[in-house]
């Protein structure tokens, strides 16, 4: 499937090259390749998308706790002294 993309890709370079719209055969290959490695980086990388959502629900239980007011500081917001509830 990869190869009959490329081949696609290549046959309309070829139509824009002999048209004289690509002033090099090299501009057209660096375009090609750019856009191949591209994808397969994409692709390479969109395994990890379900660890990310996860680390992302991770992180925010994390913040989540940190945030959150224990019983001593809750007693403190209602009056008195630390001392005093000891």
């Amino acid at each position: 499937m990869i190869m009959f993309v490329e081949g696609i890709i290549f046959l309309i370079a070829a139509a824009l090259f002999q048209d004289n719209q690509v002033d090099s055969g090299r501009a057209v290959f660096t375009a090609v390749f750019s856009v191949i490695f591209a994808a397969m980086g994409v692709g390479q990388n969109s395994q990890f998308m379900p660890d990310m959502a996860k680390a992302k629900l991770a992180g925010a239980g994390i913040f989540d706790i940190l945030e959150s007011k224990d019983e001593k500081q809750l007693s403190l917001e209602q009056g008195g002294t630390l001392a005093d509830k000891i």
